[in-house]
């Protein structure tokens, strides 16, 4: 289980340009697949840990980021951890699931986040 938290930046478009988005609502919060009780309000994530969010409708881009002070010197890196921008268009009514894992190398975990959409079968 990954032990490192993990941010995640949610920046939503306004009038073309894209900017930090506070006004979502976490509606559950779950550890290993058990409800926990929370009062979460940031978006740090550990494994194991889910969050379900309520976002008004819009384009947003989501990142997810672990600076260097969270690193816990675990791969003595000086440099932030982070993951491609995921774009993401939600309209009313819309549930979508987004996942974030670590990436893993031949050597284990290479200090970078895959951030994804889940797509419904």
């Amino acid at each position: 289980m990954n032990v490192i938290e993990c941010g995640i930046l949610i920046e939503k478009e306004v009038e073309g340009k894209y900017i930090d988005y506070q006004e979502y609502k976490v509606t559950s919060f779950e550890i290993l697949n058990e409800p926990y009780k929370d009062d979460k309000k940031n978006l740090l994530l550990a494994g194991g840990e889910k969050l379900i969010l309520s976002l008004k409708p819009g384009k947003y881009r989501i990142k997810c980021f672990t600076p260097v002070q969270m690193q816990n010197r675990y791969l003595d890196a000086e440099y932030l951890w982070e993951s491609e921008y995921l774009f993401v268009e939600m309209k009313k009514s819309d549930t979508k699931t987004i996942a974030i894992n670590p990436v893993v190398d031949e050597t284990g975990y290479s200090g970078s986040w895959e951030i994804y959409q889940k797509v419904r079968q």
